[in-house]
């Protein structure tokens, strides 16, 4: 099933500062939500978002899911290395019936990301792989 979510006015967290961070903010920037980054560090181009205030970052290094009850997101998007965070933060999101991404693990996840084709900002058509194979969905 594909779906598109209305973010407006939604608070989405992004956890990491990395490129696969910089791909999923990419995705969401122009749907008039509020994005945190939450992240030790965080890449040249998130760092421009940050400084054109069209994110916010917190700089610091996620070692709990302590920040789910704290902020109160809509939804999560998790693209750290570290495989154990991650899948403490997809259990403690959903538990809390938060819509849930994680980049390191499609199937526990809450929806997936389509590689997007863009016509004129008029038409959009999504190639969905179901997590499987990212790199074919971009041909």
């Amino acid at each position: 099933m594909i779906i598109n979510l209305n973010l407006e006015n939604k608070k989405i967290i992004i956890i990491g500062g990395g490129n696969e961070a910089e791909k999923r903010i990419k995705s969401v920037l122009n749907e008039k939500c509020e994005i945190l980054v939450i992240s030790d560090s965080i890449n040249k181009q998130i760092s421009n978002w940050v400084k054109a205030k069209k994110i916010k970052v917190k700089k610091q290094k996620i070692e709990s899911t302590k920040f789910i009850s704290e902020l109160k997101p809509d939804l999560i998007i998790t693209t750290t290395n570290d495989k154990k965070i991650n899948q403490k933060i997809i259990t403690s999101a959903k538990k809390r019936k938060i819509i849930v991404y994680s980049s390191d693990n499609p199937e526990d996840s809450d929806f997936s990301n389509a590689a997007i084709i863009d016509f004129e900002k008029m038409i959009q058509v999504g190639i969905f792989t179901g997590g499987r194979s990212p790199a074919m969905s971009k041909k």
